[in-house]
């Protein structure tokens, strides 16, 4: 992993203008772009990520120890081509004048990485010398890469600079002069942290474009390639038998049992500190996101956790929101365990009073209101719980952390005002020495201004997911919550979420587990279950090709056949002759669902076939009970067929050796081959997304795939080789006697419709593993709906069927679903390879069209309305070459009007809509045509109107990697890259200027 430090003379000389060009210019050449912040910042993540597609981890000197700042860094080692580090104000300035404690001089010798030293030189000439001389000189142990001179007057300014440099510092390298340019400059800030949203989302993306293309014409990336270093730190670096290291770099792969812990996420609630997550899921919860904005309290919550942002912009739209309000008070008011800082305290508390004084009710659980003043609060505090803290016990220790607000709490009766117990012991570094009482605390409720980093006191994570697993009152909090969110409705309503809530109380209690119907009147939760009846697995609609064969279908490890049981010794003896080995390419195995498959030919769950799945044979006869734990450490990563096997290994080895990153996975890691033997694997899977199914097939597990939704189109044939459990709709006839209706996520197409998933057929099938994805632009549904009912059903993670919930919102989530995938499955090199393999392509693709001109390229999903697609999308335009200035990387898909499409006027125009035949995708173009303007825009004009199929922009897995190269050649048809799929792109082809009418227009597009 190379590595650069990005630090300024001062604040304000455009460091992070110049760090986030350098990201979005690094990922355009389809590097894996690993950002970091030194200081305990929000907003700066938030722009990474924006340009990266990747979370942004904080450094920080004070709040986090040597250790913890190396084992965050270095966990990205295996993931990353280059990491970009961000500074802090200026170089040497930390927070005090006597050291470099808490400073970026005092990361960068930390991290032994070189500093790209950013000066603001729109008043400076050879003076620039003098001050770069003082800067390299001060501190001999700072390496420096060179310098890189901002808001330059032109070229003739950057040559003078970088002859005053030469002439005095000929050890210094000048990397570039970025010109000064008053179209590109950041959002104004809230109070300093501000970041914009809605409409004005548009200004940083276009701001992350233009820097990118000013960073790759003035800047000579190549030189600080050359001039970063390699990151090559090992665990022998760090302080052995560290508890810490333990939680960070070898997280535990299993818990007791899984704890499901809700994060308001939005744009009021943004301020997270990433590395606080990643220890809360190691910790062993399943962090569930939802909107306060928008969304209802997500079923089955063991504690909610409320982080910092900007509540006070948002009065009306949270205040307006009482399902979820109600929610959460009731949540409180039954003991349910509730995290909030900063921004949380405000949205706790009775409410929000404005500037005009007009007062907003929030949650209402502590009797307190909040408004913003002109007096700000900043710095560094120290946090000692005390005994009587509910959510984080005395024996934690001291967690620190950092405050910044302009917020003052008030009381509408100040008879109230010591009705709140305090459960931390707070000492400010920012202040005269002293400490304070803070942590207000209500039943299992806790607010605070400190905004607390876990990993400067793991155990403070451990803490807070042990308080929720070991509450007993919260299965009816979660109850209690979601009576209250739909009493407003109605009586109706109000009686089966009643209904509901008892039944979660008495499953909690043990009294019952049965299923109680219940329907709920939200609108983001609309789930509905129904009992019609049974359902005969023995029915389920297969083909059969062959001759009957009188026998039992047996598995090995190593091959798959059809056995006679002899009746004297017990075993099984191969009948017909054909096997099938390991190396297949699809090829589901028999399972518990009464059902199987051998290459090419489907088996129906027959009564001369049985299914052998309580007996495994190993490759000396022996017969061993699958339920035991010899039979369990069976199936281990070492005993799966080899790579070779694999259709597609070819392709990801390198020269046919694995590469040798892959060699220096961390030791012990939750990503390392040498997972902990007592992980069972799972040998009976159902996706309920098509893009993990693709995925489960490239690593060669296809075989253990039992069950797959409707959506699940690629390869051809997979719908008929196995049972569809998830459909949009139910065919006449159907088996789906007992189903949920499920409304599918927001910012997927489609929105609105319904999926219907098959309950009883799950219950009988008992898969091992359920994987289901939460953000797609078509085919997938909604996560938190689909695990609340597979709960009820008796399916909930951690039993004897684990869930696996892949959100891929970007392209490095993709690859780092595959690896997720991989893992989870016991395949962890091969989706390693893969996902270099792919990488690979992308970096080629990228590298193909690196100084090409960028033309604005427009990718419709829908036109009934417009949808453009967000998530991996624009990113995908970026690596092709082009331009998407209307959508940041990570967003959800979005409708917009026709007169802004007028207005962008792309020049690459592309129909990749989600239609059901081609006849139907040129009668949508058709009626495209009619609209005023469509005939000006540049890309029309330009004969730049493509149609694409739209799998290869909806599927977050190894085919969006096809979906980029396609798209490189529609963006850049000259590129040397030539990696189109035949027969996948229709191109316009009319001369300039000539129109058609919209019923004539399929005949103008041909074969690209």
């Amino acid at each position: 992993m190379k590595t650069i430090l990005v630090a300024g003379t001062n604040s304000g000389v455009g460091k992070t203008s110049i760090a986030l060009g350098l990201m979005a210019a690094f990922a355009r050449r389809g590097l894996r772009v690993q950002p970091f912040k030194v200081g305990p910042d929000f907003l700066d993540p938030i722009y990474h990520k924006a340009a990266t597609g990747r979370e942004s981890y904080n450094l920080d000197g004070w709040m986090l120890s040597r250790e913890v700042n190396l084992a965050c860094f270095m966990r990205c080692i295996p993931f990353t081509d280059i990491a970009i580090v961000e500074g802090v104000m200026g170089l040497y300035d930390g927070r005090d004048g006597k050291s470099d404690s808490g400073s970026t001089a005092e990361m960068a010798k930390l991290l032994d990485t070189p500093v790209l030293l950013v000066l603001d030189c729109w008043a400076l000439a050879r003076s620039a010398a003098a001050v770069i001389r003082g800067y390299t000189s001060f501190d001999p142990d700072i390496k420096f890469a060179g310098v890189l001179f901002n808001k330059v007057g032109g070229t003739s300014h950057t040559a003078w600079l970088t002859e005053a440099i030469s002439a005095t510092e000929p050890g210094i390298r000048v990397l570039g002069g970025v010109p000064k340019s008053a179209g590109i400059e950041l959002p104004g800030r809230h109070l300093g942290v501000h970041l914009p949203t809605g409409d004005e989302l548009e200004m940083p993306v276009n701001y992350i474009h233009k820097l990118a293309e000013l960073i790759e014409i003035h800047v000579d990336l190549d030189a600080i390639l050359k001039q970063s270093t390699s990151f090559e730190l090992t665990h022998a670096d760090l302080v052995p038998s560290s508890s810490t290291m333990d939680l960070i770099l070898n997280p535990p792969v299993e818990h007791l049992r899984p704890v499901r812990i809700g994060v308001a996420r939005d744009d009021a609630f943004c301020f997270y500190y990433h590395e606080n997550l990643l220890l809360l899921q190691s910790a062993g919860a399943e962090l569930v996101e939802f909107s306060p904005l928008r969304d209802t309290l997500p079923p089955r919550l063991d504690g909610i956790y409320f982080g910092g942002g900007y509540p006070e912009l948002y009065l009306e739209e949270l205040s307006s929101n009482t399902r979820l309000l109600y929610g959460i008070r009731a949540f409180a008011n039954a003991g349910g365990v509730i995290f909030g800082e900063g921004g949380g305290l405000m949205y706790l508390a009775q409410g929000i009073e404005d500037e005009d004084q007009q007062k907003w009710s929030m949650c209402g659980v502590f009797p307190f209101w909040t408004r913003m003043q002109h007096v700000m609060h900043m710095g560094y505090v120290t946090v000692t719980p005390q005994e009587n803290c509910v959510l984080f016990p005395a024996s934690v220790g001291e967690i620190r952390g950092q405050i910044y607000h302009f917020c003052e709490m008030f009381y509408a009766n100040s008879s109230a005002i010591n009705l709140c117990a305090k459960g931390f012991i707070t000492k400010a570094e920012y202040q005269k020495p002293g400490e304070d009482f803070e942590g207000f605390m209500y039943g299992n409720t806790m607010v605070s201004f400190v905004h607390l980093h876990f990993g400067s006191n793991p155990s403070a994570a451990q803490s807070l997911v042990e308080r929720c697993r070991m509450d007993t009152t919260k299965a009816a909090a979660v109850a209690a919550a979601s009576a209250s969110a739909v009493a407003a409705a109605g009586p109706v309503a109000a009686a089966a979420a009643g209904a509901a809530a008892a039944s979660a109380v008495a499953e909690a209690m043990g009294e019952s587990k049965s299923l109680v119907p219940y329907q709920s009147v939200s609108d983001y939760s609309a789930l509905t279950l129904r009992r019609t009846g049974s359902f005969d697995l023995g029915s389920r609609r297969k083909s059969h090709e062959g001759r009957r064969i009188n026998g039992r279908l047996v598995r090995s490890e190593s091959e798959i056949w059809v056995g006679q049981l002899d009746q004297k010794n017990g075993s099984y003896s191969k009948v017909g002759g054909e096997i099938i080995r390991s190396n297949v390419e699809y090829s589901p195995v028999a399972s518990k669902a009464g059902f199987a498959s051998t290459k090419g030919k489907g088996h129906g769950a027959r009564e001369d076939i049985e299914v052998v799945n309580s007996k495994e044979h190993r490759q000396h006869g022996d017969i061993v009970d699958s339920n035991s734990n010899e039979a369990a450490a069976t199936v281990r990563r070492k005993n799966l067929p080899p790579l070779t096997s694999n259709r597609r290994a070819s392709g990801w080895l390198m020269n046919g050796e694995v590469p040798k990153h892959l060699e220096r996975v961390p030791s012990g890691s939750r990503f390392s081959s040498s997972s902990p033997s007592s992980r069972a694997l799972p040998e009976r899977i159902v996706s309920l997304s098509p893009s993990a199914t693709e995925i489960l097939i490239e690593l060669g597990a296809g075989r253990r795939v039992i069950g797959v939704t409707e959506a699940c189109v690629r390869p051809n044939g997979i719908m008929n080789e196995q049972y569809i459990v998830c459909r949009s709709k139910l065919d006449p006839g159907s088996r789906f006697q007992t189903h949920i209706e499920i409304q599918k996520s927001a910012g997927t197409l489609g929105k609105g419709m319904s999926m219907r998933l098959d309950v009883s057929w799950l219950c009988k099938a008992k898969p091992d593993l359920i994987i289901i994805q939460d953000s797609s632009l078509h085919g997938d549904t909604c996560s938190s709906s689909i695990v609340g009912v597979l709960a009820q059903a008796g399916l909930e993670s951690g039993k004897n069927t684990n869930i696996m919930i892949l959100k891929p919102n970007t392209v490095a989530d993709v690859l780092a679903g595959i690896l997720d995938v991989g893992d989870r499955v016991g395949l962890y090199h091969e989706a390693c390879l893969l996902g270099d393999w792919l990488r690979s392509r992308l970096r080629k693709a990228a590298a193909s069209v690196a100084r090409l001109h960028r033309p604005r390229v427009l990718v419709l999903h829908a036109v009934d309305p417009f949808v453009l697609g967000g998530h991996w999308v624009p990113e995908m335009v970026s690596l092709a070459g082009g331009l998407d200035a209307l959508q940041r990387p990570g967003c959800n898909a979005e409708s917009v009007i026709w007169r802004r499409i007028i207005n962008y006027a792309p020049e690459v125009l592309i129909f990749a809509l989600v239609s059901s035949s081609l006849e139907q995708t040129f009668s949508e173009v058709g009626k495209v045509s009619r609209f005023s303007g469509f005939w000006s825009l540049p890309a029309v004009e330009a004969g730049r109107v493509y149609i694409c199929e739209h799998f290869f922009f909806s599927s977050p897995g190894p085919k969006l990697v096809d979906g980029v190269e396609i798209l490189t050649s529609m963006v850049h048809p000259s590129a040397p890259l030539n990696q189109q799929v035949p027969g996948t792109v229709l191109k316009l082809r009319l001369t300039s200027g000539q129109t058609c009418s919209p019923d004539q227009i399929s005949k103008h597009f041909q074969p690209y």
